[in-house]
């Protein structure tokens, strides 16, 4: 058990802080360094891809904090929730709607 029954609130686990934990200083360095590689190498090949690269990447870089600061499972989740939402706005913005069509849908009947 990691914290005491009585306690409160404790910290949340981070992907550093696990490494620390497990690994002490050599782990969390070497996880650290990979995934500044690792980072680096995405940045370099999707600035490549256009606009649609330079897009992601920054979507990428914006919220690659919350992999060393927040927890493993709600970053996850947010992350998963921000592609999605990606996909939902991208397909709407270049979706070819009817106006005419639309209304039929959304008036009562």
């Amino acid at each position: 058990m990691l914290y005491s029954p009585t306690a409160k609130a404790g910290s949340p686990f981070t992907l550093p802080g696990e490494a620390w934990w497990n690994l002490r200083f050599g782990g969390a360095l070497g996880l650290l360094l990979v995934l500044g590689f690792a980072a680096g190498g995405i940045w370099t090949v999707l600035l490549e891809r256009g606009r649609f690269g330079a897009l992601a990447a920054s979507v990428l870089a914006g919220y690659s904090y919350i992999l060393f600061t927040r927890p493993l499972r709600p970053m996850l989740l947010t992350t998963a929730t921000e592609m999605v939402t990606a996909v939902f706005v991208y397909v709407a913005g270049t979706a070819r709607l009817d106006p005419t069509r639309l209304r039929r849908v959304l008036e009562p009947s």
